[in-house]
């Protein structure tokens, strides 16, 4: 067991920049064991010295992380939650009123605009909706065009067609 006295400590820590691991290698303890004698001596350690704080992404919000990851990354998020809510837009199917979740970036990607013209829009959860919504928004206008075509048929007789377009 290692027996240490408060300035001891405090000037081991300081020599070694506040690293509690090289301390600990340096008397041949764990880092635990340095940890353990700091709560009983009541040292307060100073802030971590190799850390940044950078603006989540999404919702502002203050993050502290790593210098070398912040060379490193560029984007930070705070949650899993703010990730998902800056990549992706949740849009509702306009046949069925379901959820779905759609790339912002793809959005912008295939159509050109702006990802927030996109909730403006209808969208389908999927193909099946999409046929559905085709079938019952537009499939009158040929149905109309045949019907129109047979009553210039019938009434010319049958040696004339008329061809509309």
């Amino acid at each position: 067991m290692l027996k240490m006295e408060k300035e001891k400590l405090i000037e081991e820590l300081e020599k070694h920049n506040w690293k509690v691991v090289e301390v600990a290698r340096g008397y041949g303890v764990s880092r635990q064991r340095i940890y353990q004698l700091i709560e009983k001596f009541g040292i307060e350690l100073p802030p971590r010295l190799h850390r940044v704080k950078v603006a989540c992404l999404n919702c502002g919000k203050e993050i502290e992380v790593k210098k070398s990851v912040a060379k490193i990354k560029k984007r930070f998020f705070c949650s899993p939650e703010c990730r998902k809510n800056y990549i992706y837009m949740e849009l509702t199917c306009a046949t069925c009123g379901k959820k779905f979740l759609k790339r912002k970036k793809e959005y912008e990607w295939h159509t050109g605009k702006h990802w927030q013209e996109a909730l403006k829009e209808k969208h389908f959860c999927s193909k099946k909706c999409w046929g559905r919504y085709v079938g019952v928004n537009f499939s009158g206008w040929k149905k109309q065009r045949r019907g129109n075509e047979r009553k210039a048929d019938s009434s010319e007789g049958a040696t004339a067609s008329i061809e509309i377009q």
